[in-house]
Parts: C-alpha cells; sequence; structure tokens
C-alpha cells in the first residue's frame, strides 16, 4: 500500500468515526464534570475528586484527537504532494503513524458500549491444580501482561500475591487504573488474546495456570 492509499485509508476510517463520534454527549458530560469540579468541597473526597479530574482529562483528549485529525489529514496530502527527498518522506512517515494511533485509539473506544467498559479492571492470574511449573507461569504472565499495561502507559498496581510453595505464585491480582480498561482488555478476551476464563478452567482440572476474566474494578466509576 503506497503512501497515497494510506492517507485515503485513513480517511475512509475518520469518516466512519465522523458519523458515530456522538460529540455533543461527551461535552455535555465533560461541562457537568467541569461544574462539580468547581463546587465547594469537591476535594473532601479526595478519590472520587481524583476519578472525576482523570475522566475530565480522558474526555478533553477524546474531544481534542477528534478535532485534530481533519486537520492533520489535510496536512498529510500537502505534505505526500510536497515529498521530494529524503527528510519529507520521513516526517510524512512519522505522521502518518501518529495518525494511524490516534484514529485507533478513538476506534477502539468509539465501540464499547457495555455498562463497565469504561471502568478501570482487574486481572487475576491462579495457578489452579498445576503445581510447581504452573505457579512458574503464572509470575510469567503476570510479568507479560505489566510489560504490556507499561508499553501502553497505563497505571497499575499489584495488589494481590500469593507466592508458590517452591517457586513462582499460586495468584497474582493487579489492578489497572486506566479508563475504558476494563472494556479495551474484554474486547482482547473476545478475540482470543487472553488466556482462558475461569468457567472453562473451572470444570476440568488443569495443569497449567488460567485467569478469570477481566472484572471491573467497583470504584472506577466518578460520582458527580
Amino acid at each position: 500500500m503506497d503512501d497515497l492509499q494510506k492517507i485515503e485509508e485513513l480517511e475512509n476510517r475518520y469518516r466512519l468515526i465522523e458519523k458515530n463520534f456522538d460529540k455533543e454527549k461527551i461535552q455535555k458530560e465533560l461541562r457537568t464534570l467541569e461544574t462539580a469540579s468547581l463546587k465547594p468541597g469537591f476535594w473532601d473526597d479526595h478519590e472520587n475528586a481524583q476519578k472525576v479530574m482523570k475522566r475530565i482529562s480522558q474526555l478533553t483528549g477524546e474531544i481534542d484527537a477528534y478535532d485534530s485529525i481533519e486537520k492533520e489529514l489535510a496536512d498529510l496530502k500537502t505534505l505526500l504532494t510536497a515529498a521530494g527527498d529524503g527528510q519529507k518522506f520521513e516526517d510524512l512517515e512519522k505522521k502518518t503513524k501518529s495518525l494511524q494511533n490516534k484514529i485507533a485509539s478513538l476506534e477502539e473506544k468509539m465501540f464499547l458500549s457495555g455498562p463497565y467498559d469504561t471502568s478501570l479492571a482487574i486481572l487475576s492470574i491462579h495457578a489452579g491444580q498445576g503445581g510447581v511449573e504452573a505457579m512458574d507461569w503464572v509470575a510469567m504472565l503476570s510479568r507479560m501482561y505489566q510489560k504490556y499495561f507499561s508499553q501502553k502507559k497505563w497505571e497499575f498496581e499489584v495488589i494481590n500475591e500469593v507466592p508458590g510453595e517452591e517457586a513462582g505464585f499460586k495468584t497474582v491480582s493487579t489492578l489497572i487504573r486506566e479508563n475504558y480498561a476494563y472494556g479495551l482488555l474484554r474486547r482482547e478476551a473476545q478475540a482470543g488474546q487472553a488466556v482462558r476464563g475461569h468457567d472453562r478452567a473451572s470444570r476440568s482440572r488443569v495443569s497449567e495456570p488460567f485467569s478469570f476474566p477481566w472484572a471491573p474494578h467497583p470504584t472506577g466509576r466518578c460520582r458527580v
């Protein structure tokens, strides 16, 4: 796919976002949260206040990203027309990649409609009846997921670890402090990219670890 085709594909994806992105609804929620944040006593409930401010930041970021995409598409077309040396082609490639990531992020969040999809998430990995080898695998999987969260620049915290008798862990539970974490990770699980769910594992004794499905964190939503 050449550069022009890439830009045309990005433009088609943006037009689909444009049809489904309810900017007015998002702006309404943003105004409600901003008004709440200015009320006396807002910071009395520090935990909820932090959630409100994080949600404000998230919504502002979504609106800014949406508003900037059309301009960036136009800039890419101009840059493609003017590109005539290595430096310009390098700039074009970087800007195209950046726009691809921005559009992909908006696409992911737009099509998450479950009741808990905007929530934080908890991942629990358990060794089951697998013995030492399974406990080692729990440790490995936990490190793998934590590396993934770090690469995504998501804040996370290990909230429970039960060491194995000889090595590894019987259980590792991780709280992912990211808006939409549950929806995004649930979507991955549905696509077969996450490990087996609890129901399947509990029906038979296994010689390898399994994890519970991604669970929404009960305090992941803010009150206004």
